[in-house]
């Protein structure tokens, strides 16, 4: 086999077409192809590749299913005779044995369709004998590969090239034949020509060579006659319009060739092989290679692809036939022509062969009937698989070693090396293999009886229980959890209800999930034990089906029991009361006190010497102001949580130990809202004692990463419901002498600032904290990435009221306290720096040594 050149495929007729609604994918299609990869098996139907079909017409006969028909030209040629157009026909010898008796009035019902002028491709044949008699005698070829057959020329240009040299370079009959008409009858030149013929293969050769108009199968006339109800014998027998032929009427038959060019070479047949049927001849075209190569060969070889020749061509009727009686036809016309040209010449062997020869040379020239060839190896897409790639589709088809290689030929490849190559070439799939669908049954039915096992042993070891019930719920099969959960043995379980274990309270609830078919959606129910006490259950019930329509057969049902889930909830509706109240009763009592503070604040900032201890009373509101408003949102919200969470409870979404965690982070953060809240009863307190002593100083020692630590830890809820992290950079052993009130109040109300008003939308703020000492001051380094500030409002940041993001929490104090509490208070200094969409950050510098440092 020659290289493969990797081109595109050039566009050859389509002559196959497939019904793949009649396909039952029995690969006798393939079976009976000599070239096998034209066929695409891959699907739930074979499809042909017509540009690497040779048209041999093999799996027409093959199927019996009618899902392959073939394609030729007759009903074009009946329309455009219809519409008047000029056509003329050749008609190839076997119409002899295909109309026996009536193949010249087959000529006449031609012409009542309008055909002008009709010729006997007979007569092209002695032509190609004379131009093949020509070809032996001056080039003496090595070898010579008769071309009547265009199936045999297409399997050579496709798939062996190498013997394109060998193929005659003389025209089929049928082309010289029309190369005839077009030479000697010129006023037939706007004639179309139509083939009438044996051969599907046909149109090949004259799309190749450009010759010939329709090729029309005798079988397409003959069903059309017997269709219209036509009888050739009803039609005048009509000759043809060229001079009789003599013995190459036997060019149809297996031989033919051979036989009419002994004519004149008599003894051609001592180095001739006449080979026909495709059981044979593409066995041994592949083997002609090598023939050639050890000079072994013939010098003639007479090859057909039909068993019977052109006879019983594709588009012939006689294809099941006994050749005796196909040939007996042609033996007949062979005498019949061969004593009409004896009594033409008065009996005399010599003056009639000398006749047909006078005769030859008025219509034969030099170089006029050559024929030449294409090579269409890049047809051939399919690719030789190397042995790790053989051995990879072995192992999918379940062959391991050679005892599994069956060649059964079932598969339509006659191996199972050839099946493989299919499959790795995507025309086939391993499931056309009968071996390995026997294998895969088996298999496949090792592999349920598994599944079977696991899902037994799923359903005998999962904590839910389990019921199976017939369609008048009788209980057939439950799983040990269903048991211990009603605390009775199988054997009495199974010879119960579902009624019979369901509480009267949830009777109702079970008849109205059945009724309405909702099988979608699981339900709580209460189960009575044997030993009559109660269990809540989360149950879930499902049909079975017998068959597609949906005819339920019975049920089978899982129940969770959540008996302990039911207290757990009751505990929390109890736990979340309690604290509402208690939140309540704070808020109430904090609100009072900010109404106080609020007034006592108006007045003091309205006093000039005041006004320093007013923005501190203005501090000591905003932090009131923030924890009460916790306060408030969570009193009003507690209930539709805890409906929330029942619901997920419920649902199974929450476990046991889920709910545990949520109720102690509950406490938790109720218990740190409070402990804010009475925070804030202490700067209550704590105002009252500003308020007579006009000072709040209170320094003393404290390690500043551990405070720090204390103040973001009261912060923790507010900093979480931000998504909000924070970064600290403060060493382990710093430590300050300052007001440890007014640093706490410095950073809370920094760190307030930027989750309210620092941070767009869904973005995941990051807070940065660095404290450090250098000499006697300690450098306070607050940033966010925020938003950041506009250019025109960072200088009025410290005033009173300012803020960028009005309703959203605040009272617009924040930043002015905290100014106050640096410059004022500390006597320290504060710088503010943003860059918009960048982020903001403040710079505070404080006097702050220790007691020891100082002293």
């Amino acid at each position: 086999m020659t290289d493969k050149i990797h081109n595109k495929a050039v566009e050859l007729p389509e002559l196959i077409r497939v019904d793949k609604d009649k396909c039952v994918n029995c690969h006798a299609c393939i079976t009976a192809c000599p070239v096998k990869y034209c066929n695409d098996g891959s699907e739930d139907s074979v499809s042909v590749n017509h540009n690497m079909c040779i048209g041999c017409g093999e799996c027409l006969v093959a199927c019996t299913h009618q899902a392959r028909k073939y394609v030729d030209d007759f009903p074009a040629m009946l329309e455009d005779l219809a519409k008047g157009a000029k056509i003329i026909a050749i008609v190839a010898p076997s119409v002899a044995a295909n109309f026996p008796d009536h193949y010249l009035q087959l000529n006449g019902w031609l012409k009542t369709l309008g055909v002008w002028k009709l010729f006997d491709v007979s007569f092209g044949a002695e032509l190609c004998v004379k131009s093949y008699v020509e070809l032996l005698k001056k080039s003496k070829p090595e070898v010579i590969i008769a071309q009547p057959c265009p199936a045999i020329v297409t399997f050579i240009e496709i798939y062996y090239p190498e013997l394109l040299p060998y193929l005659a370079v003389v025209d089929s009959p049928q082309l010289h034949t029309i190369k005839m008409i077009r030479e000697y009858h010129p006023e037939l030149n706007e004639y179309k020509i139509a083939i009438i013929s044996p051969c599907l293969a046909k149109k090949r050769e004259y799309a190749e060579t450009g010759h010939g108009d329709y090729n029309v199968g005798f079988l397409s006339i003959n069903n059309y006659l017997k269709e219209n109800n036509i009888d050739l014998k009803d039609f005048p027998m009509c000759g043809y319009d060229n001079p009789d032929a003599e013995r190459a009427v036997l060019f149809s038959s297996p031989g033919g060739l051979l036989r009419t060019v002994q004519r004149w070479i008599p003894d051609i047949d001592i180095c001739t092989r006449k080979i026909e049927g495709p059981e044979v001849i593409y066995e041994y075209l592949r083997h002609l290679p090598q023939t050639i190569k050890e000079k072994k060969s013939p010098v003639l070889i007479d090859c057909l692809n039909c068993r019977l020749g052109c006879n019983g061509g594709p588009l012939t009727m006689v294809k099941d036939m006994p050749q005796d009686i196909v040939e007996y036809w042609i033996e007949k016309r062979n005498r019949e022509m061969r004593q009409h040209y004896l009594e033409s010449a008065d009996n005399m062997i010599d003056e009639a062969k000398h006749k047909i020869e006078s005769m030859l040379d008025d219509f034969w020239k030099e170089n006029m009937y050559g024929r030449s060839y294409t090579d269409l190896r890049q047809n051939d897409s399919t690719i030789e698989p190397n042995e790790e790639q053989y051995e990879k589709i072995f192992h999918q088809m379940y062959k391991y070693s050679q005892k599994d290689m069956y060649n059964c030929t079932s598969c339509g490849y006659f191996s199972c090396k050839s099946m493989a190559k299919a499959i790795f070439n995507g025309q086939n799939k391993p499931e056309n293999c009968h071996f390995y669908l026997a294998l895969e049954t088996e298999y496949s039915h090792h592999d349920i009886r598994k599944k079977e096992r696991q899902l037994k042993n799923i359903i005998e070891t999962c904590v839910e229980g389990f019921v199976e019930m017939d369609k008048d719920h009788r209980i057939v099969q439950c799983n040990p959890s269903i048991c211990r959960m009603l605390k009775m043995d199988r054997d009495k379980l199974t010879r119960l209800t579902l009624n019979d274990i369901v509480c009267k309270t949830g009777r109702k609830v079970l008849e109205n999930h059945l009724i309405n078919e909702d099988f979608q959606n699981a339900f709580e129910l209460d189960l009575l034990a044997d030993d009559e006490t109660t269990l809540s259950v989360l149950a879930c019930l499902c049909p079975i089906y017998e068959d597609e329509e949906e005819h339920i057969v019975g049920f089978f049902a899982f129940f969770t029991d959540i008996t302990e889930r039911k207290k757990w909830e009751a505990q929390l509706i109890k736990l979340n009361e309690e604290l509402e109240d208690r939140v309540k009763r704070r808020t109430r009592a904090l609100q009072d006190s900010l109404d106080i503070l609020r007034k006592a604040q108006d007045q003091l900032i309205q006093s000039e010497k005041m006004a320093s201890l007013g923005s501190l009373v203005a501090g000591v509101a905003h932090e009131i102001n923030t924890p009460v408003g916790i306060g408030v949102s969570l009193s009003s919200n507690m209930k539709e949580a805890t409906e929330d969470i029942k619901k997920a409870f419920n649902g199974g979404r929450m476990t046991k130990s889920d709910l545990e965690k949520f109720i102690a982070l509950t406490v938790d953060s109720t218990d740190m809202i409070l402990s804010n809240l009475r925070r804030a009863s202490e700067l209550v307190a704590s105002f009252k004692k500003v308020a007579v002593d006009q000072s709040l100083e209170e320094h003393r020692n404290f390690n500043v990463k551990e405070y720090v630590r204390e103040i973001l830890t009261s912060l923790h809820s507010r900093i979480k419901v931000s998504h909000a992290s924070i970064e600290l950079d403060i060493a382990d052993n710093l430590e300050i002498y300052s007001d440890p009130g007014s640093f706490s109040q410095i950073l809370t109300n920094l760190v307030i600032n930027s989750l309210v008003h620092g941070f767009p939308d869904n973005q995941e703020g990051i807070i940065k904290i660095v404290v450090y000492r250098r000499d006697d001051d300690i450098y306070l380094e607050f940033s966010d990435n925020g938003v950041g500030i506009p250019d025109e409002l960072q200088k009025k940041v410290f005033d009173p009221f300012f803020t960028t993001k009005r309703g959203q929490g605040g009272s617009g104090l924040g930043l002015n306290i905290v100014y106050n509490l640096v410059t004022t208070k500390l006597g320290g200094t504060i710088e503010c720096k943003s860059k918009p969409g960048s982020g903001t950050s403040f710079n505070i510098i404080l006097n702050a040594t220790t007691k020891d440092r100082q002293a």
